[in-house]
């Protein structure tokens, strides 16, 4: 199952549901993933004819993080040759 977009008219509201996770390190190791739409998704629900689209992340800090309070920055290179996409595994 994956993400279910329903627009509730009664209450005025978009209702988002999401498949629980285990839970895992988000990409920064900064917190914990319980569930995502792993970017933007769309389904059936439309809005004047175009399709909705949501990003939704749910997620828990570790136990003993500062909340709302992000870790220190991984330290970046500052060498040309370093930052070249090359360099970074993205061109063979």
């Amino acid at each position: 199952m994956g993400i279910r977009l329903r627009f509730n008219r009664k209450q005025d509201k978009i209702v988002i549901t999401l498949p629980v996770e285990e839970l895992h390190p988000s990409t920064t190791g900064t917190t914990l993933i319980l569930a995502s739409s792993h970017g933007a998704q769309k389904d059936e629900l439309t809005y004047s004819g175009r399709s909705v689209y949501a990003n939704v992340n749910c997620f828990v800090y570790p136990e003993g993080a500062a909340r709302g309070k992000r870790g220190k920055a991984k330290p970046r290179s500052t060498s040309k040759e370093e930052k070249s996409p090359e360099a970074q595994g993205y061109m063979e």
